[in-house]
């Protein structure tokens, strides 16, 4: 008889279990820590010491013992790995999705004088809205992972429509578009841009008259693009070439025929109000309409932030 607590070698170890049963859950067991631990058990069971078995499981004498004194006390269910919940929280994820919220909204919106937000004037919205008083740099930590980035807004265009005009355009747009959605039009916001990618050399030291491994330079590579956007949908066409009239009416005809009758809302680049562009979309009045955005207001276009997804991506 060993002495009070000891573990049994032998039949005496998990007598309710034998070693094929022992086998056979290590062989199954995906956590590798707990298939140790059947492992251990199969090996006490057949006789060893525990100096023994830890030398086969390539753990130290005090964690075998730890295993299998719980496993003699507890049977089989203690020989799995209980995860630990982990540190809570500081920012709890109901604040979180409210404060990405409050982010869309404005600094405004929750009362604050100031017309953009800061890290700072996020952190002092912490402890006032929801009374978390954490540390500034724990706080910005979480904005980063929770996906807020201080942004530099766009500037107004000096040339662009002052907001009454825009309010006026907007609801004039409106009537548009509900009519030709009537009349059984995809209503679709459209846009293009182009997606730029660089290829930079390093330069390194090297010794006098020997070549270096790695030398420096530049290449660039420039892809246009054209993106449209429907009720619960997007497309997205690679142009051949540069962005031009022609490359256009491809997309209008390449998106109609796959939706059907559209009407497309898009700025006033050059080729979209040519003289081509223009007369292909009144040649076809039965499949195309076309409204065109007051002059440097991209947020009247619903497709401008795809085509900064697309460029991120």
């Amino acid at each position: 008889m060993g002495r009070k607590g000891s573990v049994p070698a032998g039949e005496g170890f998990l007598p309710g279990t034998s070693a094929g049963e022992l086998a056979r859950l290590a062989r199954k067991e995906m956590d590798g820590k707990t298939a140790r631990k059947y492992v251990a058990a199969y090996h006490r069971k057949a006789g060893k010491s525990f100096n023994e078995i830890a030398e086969i499981v390539l753990d130290t004498y005090v964690a075998v013992r730890n295993w299998l004194v719980a496993m003699h006390k507890g049977g089989l269910e203690a020989a799995p790995r209980r995860k630990s919940p982990g540190r809570r929280r500081t920012i709890p994820l109901a604040v979180r999705h409210s404060l990405i919220i409050d982010v869309h909204r404005g600094p405004q919106a929750s009362g604050y004088k100031a017309n953009a937000w800061t890290f700072r004037l996020l952190h002092q919205h912490l402890k006032d809205k929801y009374g978390l008083d954490i540390a500034y740099s724990t706080a910005a930590k979480y904005f980063n992972d929770m996906g807020v980035r201080l942004k530099v807004p766009r500037p107004a265009h000096p040339q662009a429509a002052s907001p009454e005009k825009r309010l006026a355009f907007q609801k004039e747009s409106r009537k548009k578009i509900l009519a030709a959605a009537k009349d059984g039009y995809h209503v679709v916001f459209s846009d293009e841009g182009h997606v730029q990618g660089y290829k930079n050399g390093h330069k390194t030291a090297a010794l006098r008259g020997v070549e270096a491994v790695r030398t420096s330079g530049v290449g660039r590579a420039r892809l246009s693009i054209f993106v449209a956007v429907g009720y619960g949908w997007f497309f997205i066409r690679e142009a051949s070439g540069p962005a031009n009239s022609e490359e256009y009416i491809g997309f209008l005809d390449r998106l109609s025929g796959l939706v059907g009758r559209i009407m497309t809302v898009d700025d006033n680049a050059g080729y979209h109000n040519s003289n081509k562009s223009t007369g292909h979309i009144e040649a076809n009045p039965g499949r195309l309409r076309r409204i065109s955005t007051l002059p440097y207001t991209p947020n009247d276009n619903s497709a401008e932030p795809q085509i900064r997804a697309v460029k991120a991506a």
